[in-house]
């Protein structure tokens, strides 16, 4: 069966899809094609009923990445599965302002916290070779996908796994200024919120929801950067539009200095805005 064929065949499917609600219905479509459809733009008839499962997955809004196996995030392919958070196009700003904004010096050591797969960790290294990325998971689940993915795609010498939990401050007492960037994607979002259905039913709790108001992973995350961090370090964290206001007052009981939020159209998309805090190190 060949392509042009293909949404002919499976238009039962396709509006199956469309009328589940996902944002990008047809987008998801052509990806799910391309898992199955040769060079030569044949579906082999063995793949088809593994092509209909995988399409009612999704209209049953299991997140795409994981019918894929893989997420695509600033120009890499990461392994990503069910009990792993999918990386979110949003995440490519913090890393558009690490290479364009920030002085990032080819020895310079970076902190990727609730490192999930490695996206932004390993993207950070990838961008700025030389230095040392240290990749922090504290989920089982993630820090295989973390592992694999650093196996895959970086120098494991130059980007390290962590399996560490960042509320806990005791393994960090020995690394006091001594990083240079603290990157954070924390979970962000308060405990009664409701989501769509990918983050709210098909991705672990723990890496979505944090606390009643979203802040505590936040905080923990601040409270390390403030405990590792070289005086002038900058620290970049990741979270919901609504909580501007607590995170700028965050900053500011870790006695982070310049802090400004920073949101970019650009990475923005139908699940959200594309938003960040920066502050620096006294």
């Amino acid at each position: 069966m060949k392509q042009a064929q293909i949404e002919q065949t499976f238009q039962q499917e396709l509006q199956s899809l469309i009328a589940s609600g996902v944002w990008d219905p047809y987008g998801d479509f052509q990806a799910i094609v391309k898992k199955y459809v040769s060079s030569d733009e044949v579906l082999a008839e063995s793949d088809v009923a593994c092509f209909r499962a995988d399409l009612k997955e999704r209209a049953n809004r299991i997140p795409l990445g994981h019918i894929l196996g893989y997420s695509d995030f600033m120009d890499c392919r990461f392994v990503v599965g069910t009990g792993v958070f999918v990386p979110r196009q949003q995440s490519a700003m913090l890393l558009e302002w690490l290479k364009t904004r920030l002085p990032v010096a080819s020895d310079a050591v970076i902190y990727d916290l609730c490192s999930g797969t490695g996206a932004i960790g390993i993207s950070a290294w990838r961008q700025h070779r030389g230095t040392r990325v240290y990749c922090l998971e504290n989920d089982e689940t993630a820090y295989q996908y973390l592992c694999r993915n650093i196996h895959r795609l970086a120098d494991e010498g130059s980007v390290v796994a962590l399996n560490k939990d960042i509320t806990d401050l005791s393994f960090f007492l020995d690394k006091r200024q001594s990083v240079d960037v603290v990157i954070s994607n924390p979970p962000y979002v308060p405990e009664a919120e409701s989501l769509l259905p990918e983050w709210e039913k098909h991705h672990p709790e723990k890496a979505i929801y944090s606390g009643k108001d979203g802040s505590e992973i936040i905080d923990a995350s601040l409270r390390l950067a403030e405990t590792v961090l070289k005086p002038g370090g900058t620290v970049i964290v990741e979270h919901g539009e609504s909580q501007i206001a607590m995170v700028k007052d965050l900053f500011t009981r870790y006695q982070f200095e310049s802090v400004f939020t920073h949101t970019d159209p650009l990475f923005s998309d139908q699940t959200g805005p594309a938003v960040m805090t920066l502050g620096t190190k006294k």
